[in-house]
């Protein structure tokens, strides 16, 4: 009885001791330690347009079991901008036990642009229109077609059921957080009232503009429909009729309030009256840039 006491002791013995020369083997081999990740700097300039090829340009990672894993490397996240053009991203790399280790890096965009909003009609709307947003459109560098993500301002509020102007603003917002916003008059109409008047049509309704390039109002004015006549653009830079009657600039009152000198969003409102002393009225939006 004693020797099998004895026997079973000594079997503890061994395999308390191979159990514990297992563990110690296994927290030798074992690798707790995620790659090293090594950039030639800790910033890149690239354009909008670059993919994560290019963010991750100069980067290599270094993993002390599995030696070079750079082909791991993967942009996880990009942040808003810290100013305009410039954002952080978060790099990791990945050894083959599945540890991670993380980075970051500046990225500055040598192209960008805020988000640009388009109008292909004017912002005028007969009574009970359902949307005041149709022919407004934006386009970015970073995401594209951001149209869907137009917003209008809550601190404005239009009563479509009643004609009148009412000032309203847009606004967008892209991935890098930049916010543009576009304030602009919108014009509610009666059909049968603005059926009667004087109808102008331009080349745009909005543009963007700066102090190196003023434009001239009456160089987008294209067409002009009054008492049964269409009027449209020559050579000469006049309006004229099949008839062969003519529209000229001075005959169309052009209120220009535009600072080229002063970034901001203005309105050249044009206006022209017939005979009967109905006047049509057509607004181009035009932003200035800093």
């Amino acid at each position: 009885m004693r020797r099998v006491r004895i026997f079973s002791i000594f079997i503890l013995i061994v395999a308390l001791a191979v159990f514990g020369a297992y563990q110690f083997y296994e927290f030798r081999t074992q690798d707790y330690v995620g790659p090293r990740i090594t950039m030639d700097s800790e910033s890149v300039t690239v354009s909008c347009a670059a993919g994560d090829d290019e963010l991750l340009a100069g980067v290599t990672a270094e993993d002390s079991r599995d030696g070079d894993v750079t082909s791991s490397l993967m942009v996880e996240s990009k942040s808003n901008f810290i100013e305009k053009g410039r954002r952080n991203i978060t790099i990791a790399a990945f050894d083959e036990n599945s540890h991670v280790t993380k980075a970051s890096r500046e990225v500055i965009y040598s192209d960008y642009q805020s988000p640009v909003f388009s109008m292909d009609r004017p912002l005028k709307f007969p009574v009970n229109t359902q949307d005041i947003l149709v022919g407004v459109t934006v386009q970015d560098m970073l995401d594209g077609d951001l149209t869907s993500q137009v917003k209008i301002s809550g601190e404005y509020s239009i009563n479509v059921s009643e004609a009148g102007e009412y000032p309203m603003v847009f606004t967008v917002a892209n991935s890098a957080g930049d916010v543009v916003s576009l304030p602009v008059t919108v014009e509610i109409y009666n059909v049968q009232d603005e059926a009667a008047k004087p109808q102008i049509g331009l080349s745009q309704y909005l543009i963007y503009a700066g102090a190196s390039a003023p434009v001239n109002p009456w160089d987008f004015v294209q067409t002009v429909e009054m008492e049964g006549a269409v009027y449209t653009r020559t050579e000469s830079g006049a309006l004229q009729s099949p008839e062969g009657e003519m529209i000229t600039e001075d005959m169309v009152a052009i209120a220009n309030p535009v600072d080229y000198n002063t970034p901001g969003t203005y309105e050249i409102t044009y206006q022209i009256t017939d005979a009967d002393g109905r006047t049509g009225t057509v607004r181009l939006v035009t932003v200035v840039n800093g």
